[in-house]
C-alpha cells in the first residue's frame, strides 16, 4: 500500500442532493442519443460524397457550407488527410456534445471506417479492449483508421487516407493521371515511358501514395535526367520546365528571367533553382487539380483537435483568478464506459451521457483544481455550475502519476458512499470531466495534484 500511494495519489470526495421531486426525472430528448443512425441521403462521388458521409455518419446530420468547403480545401490542397479530418470529427466539441455511449460509438466506428453495421465478435473484442485492458476510445478509432476497410473506403472516394495501408479495391485510372505521367518521361526524359515504369507511376497518383510534386521530383533528381541535363543549354533547360509545369512554351520576359538565374552556376545548382521555382506556382496547382492529380502530399502524422493547453477562468469569492491545464476527454470517456458497464454488471440500468452534465463536470473540474471541495469556489452549490443541468449527485477526485479510469472507479468503488451513488438506482443520466493541471501552473503546487476528476449524475 505504501508503494502505491509513493506513485499515485488520489483523493475523492462525495455529495448527493436529495430532492423533493418525483424518483424519476424527465428531461428534453435532445440529450439522448438515438440507438440507430440512418442515412438520410446517396454521398456523391470524390471529395464532397467524403465529407458529406462524415457529416451524416459521424454528427448526424448535413453538411454546412462552410463546412464542406472547408474540408474540401483541406484536402484538395495536400493540407490534411482523410484519416486526419476524421480523427478531427471525432475530437470536436459538437461530436463530444453528442455523448455516444460506447456501444453507440463502436456502431458509428463500424459505418464510417468499414462501410458496414459491426458483427458481434468485432463488436465485443473492441469493447473488452476498452472495458477490460483499459485502451481508450482513441486507441480504438486508431485501429479503425489503420485498416484496410478504411484505406477502401478513401481509396472509392479518391482521398488520401494517410496511413500506407494499401486498399483491396481496384480504382479506374484517369486519363489526367496518364497523360501526366507520359508527359514527365516525354518531357523530362525524352522517351516513351516502359510499361513497368508508366504503372508504377500512375498507381502512385491513382491511389495516391504520391503527389504530382513528388512525381516529378522523381523525374527531375533520376540519374537519367542529371546526365541529359547536363548536356542542355541554360535556354533548354529553362523551356522543359515550362513545359513540365506550365504546358507550354515560356513567355519571353519570364523565359529570359529563369535564364538570367542560372548564370554563373553548377548544373546541381541549376536544377534546384528551376525546380523550386517552378513546383509551386499556381499554374502547374490548377493543372493539377483539373486533372484530378494531388499536387501536394500531406503529412501522415495523426492530429487531433483537442488537448491543447487552456486557460481557464475561475469566479471566487475573493474575484476570478485562471488556471491551465487541458480537458483530457479520452480520460472521461474511459470513466464513463466503466461507470456504465459496472452498472450493468449490478443489474443497474445504462445511463444515458447527458451534454449538459458533461458541459457541468466541465466548469467544476478546473473549480476543483482551486478549491477541492463540493462548494462551489464563488460560495455556490456545486449543482449550479451549468444552469439547467439537473445534477443532483457528484463525485470527485484528484490524482497524480500514471492515472486510468480503472485507477479512479477502483477508488471510487471501495468507498461506500461513492459505490452506492454510482448503483443507486435513482439515476437518469451520466457527466464526466477531467482538467489536467498543467506542472507550471502557481495552483499545481498547492494540493500537489494533476487530474482533476467530476462525475455527476441526474
Amino acid at each position: 500500500m505504501k508503494k502505491f500511494l509513493s506513485t499515485i495519489s488520489l483523493i475523492l470526495t462525495i455529495v448527493i442532493v436529495f430532492s423533493i421531486c418525483p424518483s424519476v426525472i424527465a428531461y428534453d430528448d435532445k440529450d439522448m442519443i438515438e440507438d440507430t443512425i440512418t442515412t438520410p441521403f446517396a454521398y456523391p462521388q470524390g471529395v464532397d460524397g467524403f465529407i458529406a458521409r462524415l457529416y451524416d455518419l459521424v454528427m448526424g446530420r448535413t453538411y454546412d457550407n462552410d463546412g464542406l468547403n472547408y474540408w474540401k480545401n483541406q484536402l484538395n490542397s495536400g493540407s490534411m488527410t482523410a484519416s486526419n479530418i476524421a480523427r478531427f470529427f471525432f475530437s470536436c466539441d459538437e461530436y463530444y456534445d453528442k455523448g455516444y455511449s460506447l456501444d453507440q460509438y463502436l456502431a458509428v466506428l463500424y459505418r464510417v471506417f468499414f462501410d458496414r453495421e459491426g458483427d458481434s465478435e468485432g463488436l465485443n473484442y473492441w469493447k473488452g479492449k476498452v472495458l477490460n485492458d483499459g485502451m481508450t476510445r482513441r486507441w480504438v478509432l486508431e485501429g479503425f483508421i489503420y485498416s484496410q476497410e478504411w484505406a477502401n473506403v478513401c481509396a472509392n472516394y479518391r482521398v488520401v487516407c494517410g496511413t500506407n495501408v494499401t486498399p483491396s479495391v481496384s480504382v479506374t485510372r484517369s486519363a489526367g493521371v496518364t497523360n501526366f505521367v507520359n508527359s514527365l518521361y516525354k518531357d523530362i526524359l525524352g522517351r516513351t515511358g516502359d510499361a513497368d515504369g508508366v504503372t508504377y507511376w500512375c498507381d502512385t497518383l491513382t491511389y495516391m501514395r504520391g503527389s504530382a510534386k513528388t512525381c516529378a521530383q522523381g523525374f527531375f533528381y533520376s540519374p537519367e535526367f542529371s546526365s541529359k541535363f547536363a548536356s542542355l543549354s541554360d535556354e533548354q533547360k529553362v523551356d522543359i520546365f515550362y513545359q513540365v509545369f506550365l504546358g507550354r512554351q515560356g513567355e519571353a520576359d519570364g523565359r529570359n528571367y529563369w535564364i538570367s538565374q542560372l548564370s554563373g552556376k553548377s548544373n546541381s545548382a541549376k536544377l534546384d533553382t528551376l525546380y523550386n521555382g517552378f513546383i509551386d506556382s499556381k499554374e502547374f496547382s490548377d493543372n493539377c487539380q483539373n486533372n484530378g492529380i494531388l499536387v501536394n502530399l500531406p503529412s501522415f502524422n495523426a492530429v487531433y483537435n483537442d488537448r491543447q493547453t487552456v486557460t481557464v477562468a475561475v469566479e471566487t469569492t475573493g474575484g476570478t483568478i485562471y488556471l491551465t491545464g487541458y480537458y483530457d476527454r479520452d480520460l472521461a470517456e474511459c470513466i464513463m464506459d466503466l461507470t456504465n458497464a459496472y452498472r450493468a454488471e449490478k443489474g443497474r440500468s445504462v445511463l444515458p451521457v447527458v451534454s449538459a452534465l458533461n458541459k457541468s463536470c466541465t466548469v467544476r473540474a478546473s473549480e476543483i483544481a482551486y478549491s477541492f471541495s463540493h462548494t462551489r469556489p464563488n460560495g455556490g452549490k456545486f449543482n449550479t455550475a451549468v444552469s439547467g443541468s439537473g445534477s443532483r449527485a457528484e463525485n470527485i477526485a484528484g490524482g497524480y502519476g500514471d492515472c486510468t479510469a480503472k485507477l479512479f472507479m477502483d477508488q471510487w468503488k471501495n468507498s461506500t458512499k461513492h459505490n452506492d451513488s454510482i448503483l443507486s438506482t435513482n439515476r437518469n443520466g451520466v457527466g464526466v470531466a477531467v482538467f489536467v493541471l498543467s506542472d507550471s501552473d502557481p495552483y499545481a503546487s498547492k494540493t500537489n495534484l494533476r487530474y482533476f476528476v467530476v462525475q455527476q449524475f441526474k
